[in-house]
């Protein structure tokens, strides 16, 4: 599951020399790989920041003999990395640490592949002492700040990025993780003040210009979409035209400010009165055209709209609420198609990847409802959206037995909002089902409860708890509570009768 990985999220271009310089990117000490593989026997000399970790050698070794045996395991473990295939990674790189126990670069390395492992405790430890070593490193200290913000801890994440940025304020990496960083926890106007104030305002001393080039504008466009987000049309309009200023020929930049223009145009009370039009006629085939919407609250609200009506269609039929029947995954499929092609107007929209989501997961495409969450958590929202998001996330990859996964989520659930009951429900049975004696699992239920003592999903997840620590009679305590509020009926006896 991917949450956030801001060292390994390059900017999607389509130039294939870019693509080729964030492969390189990706892993920054493949570019030592492609360096020396050609001197295995011979000492390794020190590279560059954009090249690789200053320290990600294979130095101190005692014999040539030994000192070639330990390049090799190396080098071998980084092209296993390279290829994502972790296991042969860990495998030659644990090999490599025997040779050489006081290398910052294989503890770097090996903090790379226990974080592809979804092991992030270990990358932890790795990370912690590729620092120690080298205190001033920044790709270091770079992947303990995301191994941080990927255990949850946002405020240490931002504190080592920002260390980072006091000895290298142009650190190009850096700069990217930090606005990832605030974007991800829904903070885009402080997101935005560093891509104006500290990106756009100031010269790039990155060394590729066609890399510059690229950055510039997708910082421009991301901009555009946090205002867009924020609902401040005004700053939103200045980016598109500072972004057009630039880069006078790119399509994207124009065709957004032709629609802008165009929407002025027309007036505000006609662009309102359109969306009005829009909403009330979801129900008719006839009248969904992806040029009517202008931006990309107005596809929002329809969806929304159109999505509670099917809903409401479905459960006053008399099919008796079945999800399952052929007329509901018409109406379902019919609006996913339509989703499938305002996402693709509109990209990056987070309550619009939220319902491709939730719209799979009714269809039973559990999978591609993972997937569209791990994008919605990606894209911007409100921090109570981001919480549901990653909440329903979490709930899913507990489904499918991703313990480590659904506790991140979860876990940034309740710190995205903390007063999230059903989060704090859910992730205290993962937390007892992964370790029974964990006490903050313990902790999390009673929040959950506390915060909705009379939500009778609560109540019954408070029992879900009980019966996964064995105490079956208070289990049947708490679905009982939640029958007596008459929601779920059929579900909670099952529960009960399970041990009556």
């Amino acid at each position: 599951m991917e949450i956030l990985i801001f060292l390994n999220k390059p900017f999607i271009v389509e130039n294939s020399l870019v693509s080729d310089l964030n492969i390189l990117k990706k892993h920054p000490y493949i570019a030592l790989f492609i360096g020396i593989v050609g001197f295995i026997t011979t000492p390794i000399q020190s590279q560059t920041p954009l090249q690789a970790p200053n320290s990600a050698l294979v130095q101190g070794v005692n014999t040539p003999s030994t000192q070639a045996q330990s390049s090799r395991l190396y080098l071998d473990g980084l092209e296993a990395l390279a290829n994502e295939s972790y296991e042969e990674a860990l495998t030659l790189l644990l090999e490599a640490q025997k040779n050489n126990p006081n290398q910052s670069g294989i503890s770097y390395a090996l903090s790379e592949v226990y974080f592809g492992l979804n092991e992030t405790n270990n990358a932890l430890f790795y990370a912690h002492e590729a620092l120690k070593a080298e205190p001033l490193n920044s790709w270091y200290r770079l992947q303990y700040a995301n191994i941080r913000f990927a255990q949850g801890y946002y405020q240490e994440a931002v504190k080592e990025i920002e260390l980072v940025l006091t000895n290298q304020p142009n650190h190009r990496d850096a700069l990217l993780a930090l606005v990832e960083t605030h974007t991800q926890m829904g903070f885009l106007a402080e997101a935005n003040t560093i891509i104006q104030e500290r990106i756009l305002n100031k010269k790039s001393t990155y060394q590729s210009s066609l890399q510059n080039y690229w950055d510039r504008r997708q910082w421009y466009l991301q901009l555009y979409r946090n205002y867009e987000s924020l609902g401040d049309d005004e700053y939103a309009k200045i980016t598109l035209i500072s972004w057009s200023e630039d880069y006078p020929y790119d399509e994207e930049a124009l065709e957004l400010l032709n629609n802008d223009q165009s929407a002025n145009a027309r007036g505000t009370t006609e662009t309102k009165s359109k969306s009005i039009e829009l909403v009330q006629s979801t129900d008719s085939e006839s009248t969904f055209s992806p040029g009517d919407f202008v931006g990309a609250r107005d596809a929002i609200i329809w969806l929304n709209q159109r999505y509670q009506q099917i809903q409401k269609q479905i459960q006053n039929s008399n099919e008796n609420l079945n999800q399952n029947s052929s007329s509901s995954l018409d109406l379902n499929n019919e609006l996913l198609e339509k989703t499938l092609i305002l996402n693709d107007k509109f990209p990056e929209q987070g309550e619009i990847l939220n319902l491709l989501a939730e719209l799979n997961y009714l269809l039973g495409n559990t999978q591609e409802a993972k997937y569209y969450f791990s994008e919605a958590v990606k894209s911007p929202g409100s921090r109570e959206e981001k919480s549901e998001w990653f909440r329903k996330l979490g709930e899913l990859q507990a489904d499918d037995q991703e313990s480590e996964s659904a506790l991140r989520s979860l876990s940034l659930s309740t710190r995205y909002n903390s007063n999230n009951a059903m989060a704090w429900a859910i992730y205290a049975i993962v937390l007892v089902q992964s370790n029974p004696a964990n006490p903050d699992a313990k902790n999390a239920i009673l929040k959950a409860v506390e915060l909705e003592p009379n939500n009778p999903r609560i109540l019954e997840k408070r029992g879900d708890f009980n019966e996964a620590i064995g105490n079956e009679q208070e289990a049947i305590t708490w679905w009982k509570k939640a029958l007596d509020l008459g929601v779920r009926t059929s579900i909670l006896q099952q529960k009960i009768s399970q041990y009556d």
